[in-house]
Parts: C-alpha cells; structure tokens; sequence
C-alpha cells in the first residue's frame, strides 16, 4: 500500500512510482473518471480541477493501457498506472467529459521548482528537458506560436499552463 492509495504493479521501477506519486501529490490524488477507451488499447481518465475563472473548463486527463474497466468507472490517481499526464483548457464550445471535480493548490515548492529548458520547439509543441527525466511539452494554442513559450521554466509553470503533456520516460 502506497502513502496515496493502492499500488497496482508492485514490479514497476522505484523511479516510476516516484514520479507517479509525485504527481499525484502535486493535484492531491483526485478522484479520476474513466471518460474513454478505444481499439487502440489506450483508456482515458479525466477529473476537473475547479477555479474560479471565467473561460472554459480546465481538465486533468490521464492515458494509462485500456483496462477492461466501464465508462464512469472511478479511482485515485494515485492508483492508476498513467504513462501520459495532461493538463488543458477546453474552449467554451466544447462538451467535457461527465467526471468530478477537485480542487488543489498549484506549488512552485521543490520538485515542482526544478528547471525545464527548452529542447525542441515547431509549430505545434514546444518540448523542454527537466533534472528529474519527465519529458514536457506545452501545446501550441490555436493562432499562437511556439516563441509563446520561454527557454526556461520551471515544472510547476508549465503545469499550470493548461496546455501541457507530461510523460513519463520508458527506458526506467
């Protein structure tokens, strides 16, 4: 048993649950709905962070291999064994997804301070490296421009862009 909930691979490495639990500490374990799957053998699992801003919808959506579980099926983050985190605004116009909502306090605190630095930038992505082997990318906005973005920065900022995709190295 972890300190956030139910490890389900105890085989994965010590780094990886690291990072898992990392994150999840960053959001405060929210409770994750099962929004999709697909035949390309990937589920989907959304919560929604709740503020209290105008504009669409933030959402917290994790990618982990499709697990046989129902739509509206629930866990932990803490729980689920996501290869991909991302972190987005909906525009108005679009449906989200049926999941429940939490709330947390974005930090800028160590490991959220570590450094990132830009390593590739086109038109749709801007990818940057960190000390703690997590690759990040922050997404174009439609009309933007990959220069949007600094050469550096640090993991809590880029979190807090809501347009960003963590995922975790699979060499560890």
């Amino acid at each position: 048993m972890s300190e956030h909930g139910t490890m389900l691979n105890p085989d994965a490495s010590p780094k990886l649950i690291a990072l898992r639990q990392m994150m999840c500490s960053y959001f405060g374990n929210p409770t994750m709905t099962k929004v999709a799957s697909g035949e390309t053998g990937i589920a989907n699992y959304a919560a929604e962070p709740r503020f209290n801003i105008g504009g669409g919808s933030r959402m917290l959506h994790v990618l982990t291999l499709e697990d046989g579980n129902s739509i509206g099926t629930t866990y932990q983050l803490s729980q689920l064994e996501w290869e991909v985190l991302q972190t987005f605004q909906l525009e108005d116009n679009v449906k989200k997804p049926e999941c429940l909502q939490f709330t947390y306090s974005p930090s800028n605190s160590y490991p959220f301070s570590s450094p990132l630095a830009v390593t590739s930038r086109n038109s749709e992505r801007v990818e940057y490296s960190s000390p703690l082997e997590v690759n990040i990318a922050l997404l174009v906005k439609p009309g933007g421009s990959q220069y949007d973005y600094p050469p550096k920065g640090t993991l809590g900022a880029a979190i807090e862009t809501y347009q960003t995709i963590v995922r975790l190295p699979e060499d560890i």
